[in-house]
């Protein structure tokens, strides 16, 4: 059975409000692709500690020690990325 035409609608216009809703919500935040939410705060160290504790959390899902590197790597990269991006953006001037 194919959905309605209302239904897909619907769903799409919830996917965006949901988007619009994380993107507001997570302005001082990074989100994990587990969807775990990390306030950002001005202090680095707090920051590096608080990403890093979040990334061992993943390595207690798998026993391999060269996935748990690689995964532990992506992770950081994708994390340490939305850092820098809120950072740009907060640091922009106001037009």
């Amino acid at each position: 059975m194919c959905p309605s035409k209302f239904t897909l609608e619907r769903e799409k216009l919830l996917k965006e409000k949901n988007k619009n809703q994380q993107r507001n919500h997570s302005f001082k935040s990074i989100i994990c692709e587990c969807g775990f939410e990390i306030l950002l705060v001005p202090d680095l160290n707090e920051m590096v500690n608080a990403v890093a504790a979040h990334i061992s959390e993943h390595h207690l899902k798998n026993n391999d020690p060269k996935k748990v590197e690689l995964e532990s790597e992506r992770l950081w990269n994708l994390l340490i990325a939305q850092i820098f991006e809120k950072a740009a953006v907060e640091s922009e001037p106001n037009e």
